[in-house]
């Protein structure tokens, strides 16, 4: 099932071209701030990250096999000092199997999560897991809220019960992490 973008959140009209990521060399003492080319979750697991859109529809299109992940091209990106880091992937799939995200339904607080791209490196300590129906994240900003909200990573993916009638999973787990400086 699609994952559902609440409506008039910024990068709802960016275009497919966006870059996949962005060079920083920052001063002494300056943060650099990236977009992540691979996630690397607690269990030693890896996936490659690709820029996500939103479609006309208002849903996140995310890669179709679940071993890679989207970064949300209308969120933060690494080391910015405000706003949520929204990844997005599969639990599984038919076709390719179990994906990289399923572990997120056993993550504990304190697990920790690492973004890259080339020798930029964050890694992000697990403060919140949660699971919730897919359908109020296409009316709460709470997991994609930019502005004042301190840096976060938020991850997502789908979980609960699977409805074979409408192929697709009713909740989706929510992994909250915070930077780890």
């Amino acid at each position: 099932a699609p994952l559902i973008v609440p409506s008039g959140r910024p990068g709802a009209s960016v275009s497919p071209g966006v870059p996949a990521a962005r060079r920083a060399t920052a001063a002494a003492g300056q943060r650099t701030t990236f977009v992540p080319t691979r996630l690397l979750m607690p269990s030693g697991s890896r996936a490659p990250v690709v820029p996500s859109t939103v479609a006309s529809d208002g849903s996140l299109e995310i890669p179709a096999k679940p071993n890679v992940v989207g970064v949300w091209n209308g969120g933060a990106r690494a080391g910015d000092p405000f706003g949520s880091m929204v990844i997005a992937g599969h639990v599984d799939s038919a076709e390719y199997g179990l994906g990289v995200l399923a572990e997120l339904k056993w993550l504990k607080p304190g697990a920790v999560i690492e973004l890259q791209a080339g020798k930029n490196r964050l890694r992000y300590r697990v403060t919140r897991t949660v699971q919730v129906n897919q359908q109020s994240l296409a009316t709460d900003d709470e997991f994609f809220a930019q502005g004042t909200t301190p840096h976060r990573l938020v991850v997502i993916t789908c979980g609960g019960p699977f409805d074979r009638s409408k192929h697709r999973y009713r909740d989706n787990y929510i992994v909250i992490a915070s930077p780890i400086v």
